[in-house]
């Protein structure tokens, strides 16, 4: 199972924005997709950041009432861990737990081509791949000697 096979079929382009867009209009614009995070993209397409609900709240504490003339690289996250389409989908969901993110943009071949988030990752196994979970689930109750029933 791979990160193509999660967002084949995904129509909606990803939610981009510039380093130097205001951070309240960038606010306003995961509001109003009602998403957690933006690709933050220089003139020439390429990922220079992104920026989360979690780099918002983080601004506020930082600047207050500063934080609305701030601009989008002033909060941005700019370590951007990415992933392509062939990559696992166990092994994404792996990296995003140790790191503590919820959102990866997916590359290929230098292009931004989708996004993935902890839910589309979890969201897909449990679609495609139920009965391997409840094995590998029962496996762990045994084991432990907890079962849900008992």
């Amino acid at each position: 199972m791979n990160i193509e096979m999660v967002i084949a079929g995904r129509k909606e382009p990803v939610a981009t924005t510039a380093p130097d867009a205001a951070s309240a209009d960038a606010a306003r614009l995961l509001s109003d997709k009602r998403i957690g995070l933006l690709v933050v993209c220089d003139a020439g397409g390429a990922i220079v950041g992104v920026l989360s609900e979690r780099d918002i709240v983080r601004g506020l504490s930082d600047h207050g009432a500063g934080l609305s003339r701030k601009k989008v690289a002033d909060l941005m996250t700019g370590d951007v861990l990415t992933c392509s389409p062939g990559d696992s989908v166990i092994q994404i969901l792996e990296i995003m737990s140790e790191r503590r993110i919820r959102h990866v943009p997916v590359v290929e071949d230098g292009n931004l081509v989708g996004m993935v988030s902890i839910r589309d990752l979890m969201q897909h196994m449990l679609k495609h791949d139920a009965a391997r979970i409840k094995d590998m689930m029962m496996s762990i109750y045994e084991k432990s000697g907890a079962y849900p029933w008992a």
